[in-house]
């Protein structure tokens, strides 16, 4: 024999169901720390939307939110196995985010390698040497004007493909670019500077 109930009967016989399965209705784990590789990470439990256990923590100085799973299934464990749970999901969590990031700088370095080399910067650099026509008035001496056309040059580079970077990658990509264009061109602007600007033509 079949037996027809409501949607609200349904829900009610869960509830119940739940009850009497469960030590605590209510999550009673509200937050707490663990150490991952010598950092300390601490987390906080909410429930939303009464569905969904998440977990707010923080780690590296970034906050993150990560799903744990269906409030059903969380009030069912007790306070250790909750416990577990939530640090599992957040370790876990934590390794998909440094896979990333590693992936990212790996591709941003990659990027560097193919792009960034000494025949492809010199454009990047004779349209910084255009940009300062009067030198000799605008710098003190080589090293400032070595450093404006290469800071120049790298900025206007950056910018051909500056969206794949994150914030946190632009910067350090951008010093490693200077560094090598010093290492390439820095004697060549050096000798630019002190021809142009010499006692010869005036200066």
């Amino acid at each position: 024999m079949t037996i027809l109930i409501s949607e609200d009967q349904y829900e009610k016989l869960v509830k119940a169901s739940l009850k009497r399965h469960a030590k605590d209705p209510e999550p009673n784990v509200k937050g707490g720390m663990f150490n991952v590789g010598g950092y300390l990470v601490k987390y906080s439990v909410v429930n939303r939307g009464g569905k969904s256990i998440y977990a707010n923590y923080n780690y590296d100085d970034l906050k993150r939110m990560v799903y744990i799973m269906t409030d059903e299934n969380f009030i069912q464990l007790d306070k250790k196995k909750q416990e577990d749970a939530v640090e599992f999901r957040i370790k876990k969590d934590i390794e998909k985010k440094s896979k990333l990031d590693f992936l990212t700088e790996s591709y941003a370095m990659n990027w560097v390698k193919r792009r960034a080399n000494k025949e492809s910067m010199k454009e990047y650099i004779t349209d910084g040497e255009i940009n300062y026509p009067t030198l000799c008035d605008d710098f003190g001496d080589e090293f400032e004007f070595a450093d404006n056309v290469i800071n120049y040059a790298v900025d206007k580079f950056m910018t051909t493909d500056e969206d794949m970077f994150l914030d946190d990658k632009f910067d350090e990509v951008n010093e490693i670019i200077v560094d090598m264009c010093k290492e390439w061109f820095g004697e060549y602007l050096f000798d630019i500077y002190r021809t142009t600007c010499s006692e010869e033509n005036g200066y």
